[in-house]
């Protein structure tokens, strides 16, 4: 069963809060989304989606739409989400306790990072490269990025670590 990506986004936002954490921003949230679905590809099956949405090879990296126009008259790429962020029809009992488990290890590995760094990280890695082909860094670009190539690649990623775990995969 794939998740409603606004139920992803809710959980997250919600994970962040109760953590006490206060730096969420939309530019973090949309590559913590990103990595959520490349890794549940690697470790669930690449047939498998955490949720359904694909991405787009923007100039700041992976960008699912559906999140960005759902918070593109409210939020800037640097603002933070927070609690009155989450839809009002979020029900974390629409979610799977196994996705739960992925993403709450997932966010242990993930979440420490800045939106800056994921963004990094994306920019130096093959997926978000070959949706954008030879356009400028800074040129507008709505290519999706193949979750085929995503699967592949982080696939390939985990086995030349030599782990079989997110975290110690991470930055090899």
């Amino acid at each position: 069963m794939n998740n409603n990506i606004n139920d992803i986004v809710d959980y997250i936002i919600d994970r962040f809060e109760r953590g006490g954490k206060n730096d969420l921003t939309m530019l973090k949230l949309q590559k913590l989304l990103y990595y959520a679905q490349a890794w549940y590809l690697v470790n669930k099956g690449k047939d498998k989606r955490l949720f359904i949405g694909k991405f787009e090879a923007w100039v700041h990296g992976p960008v699912n739409r559906e999140i960005f126009n759902r918070f593109k008259e409210t939020h800037s790429l640097y603002s933070l989400a927070q609690k009155n962020d989450i839809l009002h029809t979020f029900n974390i009992n629409n979610i799977p306790e196994e996705d739960i488990d992925f993403i709450n290890d997932f966010l242990d590995n993930f979440g420490e990072f800045s939106g800056a760094d994921l963004e990094r990280l994306s920019h130096s890695e093959k997926p978000w490269q070959e949706a954008r082909g030879d356009l400028h860094i800074l040129e507008s670009c709505s290519n999706e990025i193949d979750e085929e190539t995503m699967g592949k690649f982080y696939e390939k990623k985990l086995i030349e670590s030599g782990k079989r775990k997110i975290e110690e995969a991470l930055w090899q």
